[in-house]
């Protein structure tokens, strides 16, 4: 069993609580949509990506306010991460009218609505040009989540170095020793220009 601390320093998570395939709000929005691609348009459409220019993660910053709405310090001021799930990312958008979220939030988020739907889907993780990232596979095919509209899915490989992936059943390490430093790799947050797919851009 893999765990993962990404979020407040005194939580810890298997990667696949993550994957919210039951939650009434994943499983409404899934059954609205009815399958991956709409799924993938949806979150590339309406989730934002939010801005950088802080000394934590991004969206945490954003979202929650400068040390959190719940005043707990995130794992490390030298870890810039702090995963949302599913239900956090949507419940937050209904209520503020602004969904947002980085690579992860998206990427797990578009997993927990196709696995609702009933589709075999992943959370990939590990590095695009040797920064810290994180993507969605179906059918084998990468869903880059952090654009502003959905793409033609990609083949695995080159710039993409997988290095783990997990859903709601299994995590699986490709590179021992992804998962205990998963929120230190190498990262940093990483939003595409949807015009020039697979350039790095607001990199900070």
């Amino acid at each position: 069993m893999y765990l993962v601390r990404v979020r407040f320093f005194d939580e810890v998570y298997r990667p696949e609580d993550f994957i919210q395939v039951n939650h009434p709000d994943v499983w409404d929005l899934a059954s609205r949509l009815g399958t991956v691609e709409n799924a993938y348009a949806w979150v590339a459409e309406n989730v934002e990506y939010p801005p950088g220019g802080s000394y934590a993660d991004k969206h945490h910053i954003d979202c929650f306010g400068r040390g959190g709405i719940f005043n707990r310090p995130v794992f490390s001021q030298t870890v810039y991460e702090y995963w949302q799930f599913p239900s956090e990312l949507l419940s937050r958008g209904y209520y503020t009218g602004r969904f947002m979220g980085d690579c992860e939030d998206t990427s797990i988020l578009l997993c927990s609505l196709a696995r609702a739907a009933g589709y075999n889907a992943h959370v990939g993780i590990g590095e695009l040009g040797g920064i810290g990232h994180a993507w969605c596979v179906y059918n084998n095919q990468i869903l880059e989540t952090t654009l502003s509209r959905a793409a033609a899915p990609r083949a695995p490989g080159d710039p993409y170095d997988l290095m783990g992936y997990f859903n709601d059943l299994e995590s699986v390490e490709i590179v021992p020793g992804t998962y205990a430093r998963v929120a230190e790799l190498a990262r940093s947050s990483v939003k595409f220009n949807s015009e020039k797919f697979g350039l790095l851009s607001d990199l900070y």
